[in-house]
């Protein structure tokens, strides 16, 4: 049994379908990229919704998605929002910024909670106390949403506003690991990257570039970015 199968197979052991996330051990976290996990866990949660299937139901579902992973024949491959359709969303016009942030409510991450509060404050000082600047932007709010969502083992990210209204997002370590990113519009982002460089040990990498939402994880992963993960 392969790397992958024990992820699948600790999933498989360890979920409680009725409540939850399945588990995974740190030791296979450390081996299998964390996109893949990402991925595999809130897959085997859809999978085990609505009518009931036994645990090694989906182990079989999972393990063709991990066949395909390994067939892809890429290093490191990380599985996001482009390559999952079964997570798709698309934004509505007709929701309003507090609507929206009402939605970080129900993520599956610990902090959910924690991060829509600090977005409620920062709408409602942009509205009571700074009507100069511009409002939070619904298209960014949104897209913002869909990548917390879309990556839910992402650590807790600073948050504030630019003076566009949009999202700035920042997981930051110590002054050579920093990710921060603008959430520009319904798809597209700017990102800033500091990351230790390994063959020059005291160096650091700088990365800054324009890309989308979906993108990101994968274009940044050869990178030194584990700062920008839970742990445990």
């Amino acid at each position: 049994m392969d790397k992958y199968q024990h992820v699948i197979a600790d999933m498989a052991v360890n979920s409680h379908l009725s409540t939850g996330v399945p588990s995974v051990s740190w030791h296979e976290e450390q081996t299998v990229a964390p996109y893949i996990i990402s991925y595999l866990r809130n897959k085997f949660v859809s999978l085990g919704s609505g009518e009931f299937k036994g645990e090694f139901q989906i182990f079989e579902s999972l393990s063709k998605d991990f066949d395909w992973i390994r067939k892809s024949g890429r290093k490191n491959f990380n599985v996001i929002a482009d390559s999952t359709s079964w997570i798709h969303q698309t934004f509505d016009p007709s929701l309003s910024a507090q609507e929206i942030i009402d939605l970080f409510e129900n993520l599956d991450i610990p902090y959910a909670s924690r991060l829509a509060k600090r977005l409620r404050y920062l709408y409602e000082l942009r509205e009571e106390e700074l009507p100069e600047e511009m409002p939070l932007s619904t298209d960014s709010i949104f897209s913002f949403y869909l990548f917390m969502e879309q990556n839910p083992s992402l650590a807790y990210p600073q948050v504030t506003l630019t003076s566009e209204g949009d999202i700035h997002a920042v997981w930051s370590k110590s002054s050579n690991k920093l990710l921060s990113i603008d959430f520009t519009g319904k798809t597209s982002i700017r990102y800033v990257l500091f990351t230790p460089n390994r063959l020059h040990p005291g160096h650091v990498i700088r990365v800054s570039a324009l890309t989308t939402r979906d993108q990101l994880l994968e274009q940044i992963s050869p990178y030194r970015i584990d700062f920008v993960f839970q742990r445990g």
